[in-house]
């Protein structure tokens, strides 16, 4: 395994985690944000075999990633 430098991601962000908070209706949620103050930073879409999401900021400007679960037959 090699050991990334600095110089490896030179001009790219650096990796990190993302998680996502599991909503039952995010075109709800993304109006809720705008509502209380918060800014839709990433417009609500949809990913195939995922489901619904989006990225917003709170109103500290925390980063927060919220998605509908595509429902399954299961």
């Amino acid at each position: 395994m090699m050991n990334p430098t600095a110089r490896d991601y030179a001009g790219s962000p650096p990796p990190r985690w993302i998680g996502y908070i599991a909503v039952a209706d995010a075109d709800a949620t993304a109006a809720k944000v705008a509502e209380l103050g918060g800014k839709v930073l990433e417009e609500l879409h949809n990913v195939p075999g995922v489901g619904r999401i989006t990225m917003f900021t709170d109103p500290t400007g925390a980063l927060v990633h919220v998605m509908q679960p595509e429902k399954t037959g299961a």
